[in-house]
């Protein structure tokens, strides 16, 4: 089950976003490539080198993800908030997580830890409405699955 995560400011902005995991992405890092794993995650990650590099980490490599789903992202440089797909894959000797740019300017995106739904979620007041710059208010406002 994923999280929406709703912001708000007194100057009009309003955006809710789906953060988690929900039923669409499953076990994706977990099954098998004989079971059809691989090419789910192939039709996720359309960037062939992405897929290939992912695909080592976890064969070769014997890499496991250690976390997966949507994300909520801000751009420090324009505060864009979007949702992106993240993973993170450990292995034996590093890590590796997708890197996200952003939509708008090109800043790479900076990754905000939302909790799960048993937590209140981050203290949204901390960050700058994208419109107007004057701290934001949020949390948790619903389930998605």
């Amino acid at each position: 089950m994923g999280m929406m995560i709703g912001l708000s400011c007194g100057c009009g902005y309003h955006k809710e976003f789906s953060i988690g995991v929900g039923m669409m992405w499953g076990d994706l890092f977990e099954l098998p490539l004989k079971a059809g794993g691989f090419v789910s995650l192939r039709k996720l990650l359309s960037d062939r080198a992405e897929y290939d590099l992912v695909k080592i980490l976890l064969e070769e490599k014997r890499g496991k993800c250690a976390d997966y789903g949507q994300a909520l992202f801000r751009c420090p440089k324009c505060r864009t908030f979007t949702e992106r797909f993240h993973y993170l894959i450990e292995y034996p000797g590093g890590r590796y997580s997708r890197p996200c740019d952003c939509g708008k300017c090109g800043a790479a995106l900076e990754m905000i830890p939302c909790g799960d739904e048993d937590d209140d979620g981050p203290d949204f007041s901390a960050y700058p409405c994208p419109r107007c710059g004057k701290p934001l208010s949020g949390g948790i406002v619903g389930m998605w699955d």
